[in-house]
């Protein structure tokens, strides 16, 4: 157990100490504080001659002036000239005319009839280019030709890609004659047909493709040149 501390009481005096003052004389404090410089009086008015915003003229002191009497010396003002605007042509008119009131002649006349969009004229030279001519003769040699017509077609349909008008079209065509083709593949392997049979089958459909692939895709690139479309970059 630890010692208690001890009471530091008991060594101090047992006599009160006195303090004698000092024999020296101080002097006022008063005459510590600097001297000061004369202060006006804040509620009293500044003693001006002239106010430098409202008078305009040394002569009149701002005693006499009163809240009547002009800020400046009366003048007459000097008179203001516009200048002459340049002649200005009249505005046309942006908006299209009324109708015409009900009831009156004007008010049961047809309308306007509107121009009908003019075609411009097309060669077989310009057709051609856009159809690609390799797609062509490979259609053409598959039409006429019954041992090329299936390897043509194929060639042909890979060959469409270089076609830079209506592209949507254009796939539409290819993906038809595709699935016609698969189509008839499986329905020849259904049959159980031999292999002569089934590429008779094949080139039989394919000479018939070559035909309609050629003269739609004429159809397509015919429709696109007379309407002036843009083509697309080619493949």
């Amino acid at each position: 157990m630890a010692e208690p501390a001890p009471d530091r009481g008991l060594d101090a005096p047992t006599a009160q100490p006195a303090f004698t003052p000092s024999s020296d004389s101080t002097g006022d404090l008063a005459a510590l504080v600097p001297p000061t410089k004369p202060t006006r009086d804040p509620r009293a008015p500044f003693d001006v001659i002239t106010s430098t915003l409202t008078d305009f003229s040394t002569k009149t002191p701002d005693k006499e002036w009163k809240p009547t009497d002009p800020l400046g010396p009366a003048t007459a003002p000097s008179p203001i000239t516009m200048p002459s605007m340049p002649a200005v042509a009249p505005f046309a008119h942006v908006n299209p005319p009324g109708f015409p009131a009900p009831g009156t002649p004007q008010w049961f006349a047809p309308g306007t009839p509107q121009q009908p969009k003019q075609h411009r004229s097309l060669n077989i030279t310009e057709i051609l280019n856009a159809a690609t001519p390799p797609v062509l003769i490979l259609c053409l040699v598959g039409g006429l030709f019954s041992s090329l017509s299936f390897l043509c077609l194929v060639i042909a349909l890979v060959a469409t890609a270089r076609i830079a008008y209506r592209r949507r079209a254009v796939n539409i065509t290819t993906g038809v004659t595709a699935a016609l083709l698969a189509l008839d593949a499986v329905v020849a392997i259904a049959r159980g047909d031999d292999l002569d049979l089934f590429f008779e089958a094949l080139t039989s459909l394919s000479r018939f493709l070559c035909w309609g692939v050629m003269i739609a895709l004429l159809i397509i690139v015919t429709l696109a040149l007379s309407n002036d479309e843009q083509p697309t970059k080619r493949v």
